[in-house]
């Protein structure tokens, strides 16, 4: 379930702040002023009104606003009894007052149900609770079996008592109290993480990785970084909506596990600031980002007023910008309006002909290394075109110039056949352009062959310049199935006396 959603519980019976179910995600410790215990404000993610109602599941949220503190009229045989899902309000509700004896009696009465009508979620709430009362009562009545959930409820009320704990008890214990550390308190954990063991880090940076940071996620992503985990992407679009320049000028310098980084925060703003995503363009250098954010901009243009998005395109005057441009809004219509798609993609070719090769190169931050990009979206786009209508997307590529289509043809003409390659021998069939009878010999004598067709094969192989080669693969193929008719058809054949006796050789080694 959400943890958010357990949590308020287990705070609500601390501080007093339950309605219903619901109530502040706070956990308070004992009044005591001894560096290990937390504030309710120092805990993760306090949450109230509209934001807690958002945060229950469905089977759990309760009906309407929250109003006065309820006081619970169950008791422990009561509470056994229920077998719907409605266990986990009145429990919680229950929680609020109950006695250490109390929950202790519950826990033993609720052992003893049949496995498949128990769960995780109740467990814990339990546990949240028990702990909160008596952290060493919850650990003995827990026993062997269930203490991991005892030692784990502990980190959240006393983040240093229970370390210093399972320091002593070592083995999975610590490992237990490492993980409730990560989830419940991580401020805590990024000033003590030193103080945890090696072999237990793991388990408690896998604690921090479970929910997002929205008290102060900025240095928990750094602290991410530095210990090797990826950013959470719920962090970091909490630090976007806390602080969207500081969060882009994060993400410029990001040197984490996972690339796109930027990309990620300013479509995130795109999404959701666009207005602030907007002034943070303005006021950009020239560079990488501010291009990153004027593509978030103008795609955010093309779902808006794709009329603008348009005028804005033609008066582009950068070749590679422009492509993009155009690639933005043909994607965005090559499902819906086939015709006009391939009008603006018309456009974006004899704006950059060789839109479909050209690449960018991107230097990371740390100088180390570097990647290429192709123009964004074109070769998506494209790839639409050719769904929809292979032949005329394959007409278009035919008709830039030479240096830039070899590659557009190689690459869709092998798509297209082997989605359907009756309908690519078809329109090859139509074609003079020696280049695309090049290309299919290849293409379509391999995919003949495969499928034991070995005759119609080996005359697309010889069919094209590269016979020689085409044809030996295919012979590979037919003489392992039948070398007998493979013989016959080379010695019936009228290829070239030199390729004849290289496949012989072929046909006749026993290898």
């Amino acid at each position: 379930m959400n943890k958010v959603s357990m949590l308020l519980l287990a705070g609500a019976c601390a501080a007093g702040l339950v309605t219903g179910i619901a109530g502040k995600r706070h956990f308070q410790t004992s009044a005591s002023t001894v560096d290990g215990e937390l504030s309710a404000g120092e805990v993760r993610g306090s949450v109230t009104g509209d934001v807690l109602e958002q945060s229950f599941p469905a089977d759990k949220k309760p009906g309407g606003k929250a109003a006065a503190v309820e006081r619970s009229c169950d008791t422990v045989e009561s509470l056994i009894a229920i077998g719907d899902q409605t266990l986990y309000q009145r429990l919680a509700l229950w929680l609020m007052d109950a006695t250490e004896e109390e929950i202790a009696a519950y826990w033993q009465a609720y052992q003893k149900k049949d496995p498949s009508k128990r769960s995780r979620d109740i467990n814990d709430l339990v546990f949240l609770n028990w702990a909160r009362l008596s952290p060493q009562g919850a650990i003995a009545g827990a026993g062997p079996r269930n203490e991991q959930y005892a030692w784990w409820a502990w980190s959240c009320h006393d983040p240093k008592g229970s370390l210093a704990a399972a320091l002593k008890a070592g083995g999975d214990r610590l490992k237990d109290v490492a993980f409730g550390l990560g989830e419940f308190h991580p401020g805590w954990l990024r000033e003590h993480f030193e103080e945890i063991p090696e072999d237990a880090r793991q388990k408690a940076l896998a604690g921090l990785a479970k929910w997002d940071d929205e008290q102060d996620p900025l240095k928990t992503l750094q602290f991410m970084q530095e210990n090797g985990m990826q950013a959470g992407t719920g962090t970091v679009r909490a630090l976007v909506r806390k602080d969207p320049a500081e969060a882009v000028a994060w993400a410029k310098t990001y040197r984490g596990r996972e690339t796109g980084m930027l990309d990620f925060v300013v479509k995130t703003l795109a999404s959701e600031q666009p207005e602030e995503l907007k002034r943070l363009m303005e006021a950009a250098p020239s560079g990488a980002a501010k291009r990153t954010m004027e593509s978030a901009l103008f795609g955010n243009l093309v779902k808006n007023d794709p009329a603008a998005a348009l005028e804005q395109a033609n008066a582009t005057r950068v070749p590679r910008i422009a492509a993009e441009r155009y690639a933005a809004l043909g994607l965005d219509v090559v499902k819906s309006d086939p015709e006009k798609a391939f009008g603006l993609a018309k456009d974006l070719f004899a704006r950059c002909p060789d839109a479909m090769r050209q690449t960018a190169q991107v230097d990371l931050p740390d100088g180390g290394s570097n990647y290429s990009v192709f123009v964004p979206g074109v070769r998506e786009f494209a790839e639409g075109l050719l769904i929809k209508d292979s032949a005329r997307m394959l007409d278009m590529a035919l008709a830039l110039p030479a240096k830039d289509s070899g590659a557009i043809l190689s690459n869709f003409s092998n798509q297209w056949a082997s989605r359907d390659l009756e309908a690519y021998t078809g329109w090859v069939n139509q074609q003079s352009d020696p280049r695309i009878r090049d290309t299919a010999a290849d293409l379509v004598s391999d995919r003949l062959a495969a499928k034991g067709h070995f005759d119609e094969a080996a005359d697309w192989a010889v069919s094209g310049s590269g016979a020689a080669d085409n044809l030996r693969q295919v012979m590979s193929r037919w003489k392992a199935a039948d070398a007998d008719a493979a013989r016959r058809w080379l010695e019936s054949s009228s290829v070239p006396d030199e390729t004849k006796e290289n496949v012989r050789k072929l046909l006749e080694d026993r290898e």
